[in-house]
């Protein structure tokens, strides 16, 4: 390696100084093993079903009610976005939504905040709640 043994050269080389430094971190990080990226992600995946889930329940429930109830699920104009309305707004939309459309919109003036921010923040694509099947593209 060096032609005069010198191992003081050879420690102070910055390649040297750069592996000691990641050997202490390895050290230091392997006893903890919420500090692996795959638990990591196991953790923010588990997260992100969770408030997806949180998303379709009320959504789900509303569909459920409305089978049970034997009551028409569409309206004559129930396409595109959601009017979300505020918790205090009891203005009513003059078109006919559908018994679904209602019944998200009553839920949110209920106090549904996950529903209301769903429906806010989703595109257009992702809401759930279309008459359309979704298009799969490969």
């Amino acid at each position: 390696m060096y032609s005069n043994g010198n191992l003081e050269e050879h420690q102070n080389n910055k390649y040297h100084k750069t592996a000691v430094e990641r050997a202490k971190q390895f050290l230091k990080d392997f006893g903890k093993p919420e500090l692996e990226i795959q638990n990591q992600l196991s953790k923010s995946r588990l997260k992100q079903i969770q408030e997806n889930r949180k998303r379709l329940l009320p959504i789900i429930d509303t569909i459920i009610t409305i089978g049970k109830q034997n009551i028409a699920f569409r309206g004559h104009r129930d396409d595109g976005f959601v009017d979300v309305p505020s918790v205090s707004s009891q203005q009513q939309s003059i078109a006919n939504e559908g018994n679904f459309r209602a019944i998200l919109k009553m839920r949110i003036r209920a106090g549904d905040n996950i529903l209301g921010e769903h429906l806010k923040s989703a595109s257009s694509r992702a809401t759930y709640i279309s008459k359309n099947h979704p298009k799969f593209y490969y």
